[in-house]
Order: C-alpha cells, then sequence, then structure tokens
C-alpha cells in the first residue's frame, strides 16, 4: 500500500459514515438492537481509523503540507477547494505541494510500518 492509498481511505470515510448514519435512521423503534449495536461498532472503527491517519498527518513538520493533507484526504476537499483555502492555484498545490506531502507521509508511514 502506497501512502496515497493510506490516505485515500479517510476521503471514503466520510461516505461510509454518511451511510451508516443512514441505516441508523431505518431501524425501526422496537425492532433488534443488532443492528444498532452493530452500527455503533462500525462507527467506532472508522472514527479510528480517521484518527490514525490524522496522526500519521499530526508528524509531518512542515504545515503546509500536513494542511493540504487535511483538506484533501480528511476533510474530502476538492483540489479547487483545498489550493483556495490555502491561497495557492491548483497547480501548485496538485504540481508541487502534493507530491512533496505524499513523500513526507510516506516516510512516516515507512518508520511506523504502516506501509512497506
Amino acid at each position: 500500500m502506497s501512502a496515497k492509498d493510506y490516505l485515500r481511505q479517510a476521503r471514503r470515510l466520510q461516505e461510509r459514515i454518511d451511510q451508516l448514519d443512514e441505516a441508523r435512521s431505518h431501524v425501526r423503534p422496537g425492532s433488534s438492537a443488532q443492528i444498532s449495536n452493530q452500527i455503533d461498532r462500525e462507527l467506532v472503527k472508522l472514527e479510528a481509523l480517521r484518527a490514525e491517519i490524522l496522526e500519521v498527518v499530526s508528524q509531518i513538520s512542515n504545515n503546509t503540507l500536513a494542511t493540504l493533507l487535511i483538506a484533501y484526504y480528511v476533510n474530502g476537499k476538492t483540489w479547487e477547494e483545498t489550493a483556495e483555502a490555502m491561497h495557492y492555484s491548483r497547480e501548485h498545490v496538485v504540481r508541487e505541494l502534493h507530491p512533496k506531502a505524499l513523500a513526507a507521509a510516506e516516510t512516516i508511514l515507512r518508520r511506523c510500518h504502516k506501509i512497506s
């Protein structure tokens, strides 16, 4: 797994969380508590993964690179939204900063043995 693949997990988390919340809304009152408990367990696992990803990103000393990774991967912003929030052009973010941010994340992930 690459650093990019590892971080992409965070982008998909919110979609899963939203779907689990919707599934919870379809559980009828008085029906099996097993379904609600399973949804709760899944949500806890997803939040733990998000926390793990944030812990990795927090170890990046360059604030600009860490901010980029949080905006795009954790918060799910588009490249345009990320660039605008950071006051850079989209091209600069995608071509210059993103590769540097991935390299920084990869160094940390290798050191933590989260990727090979």
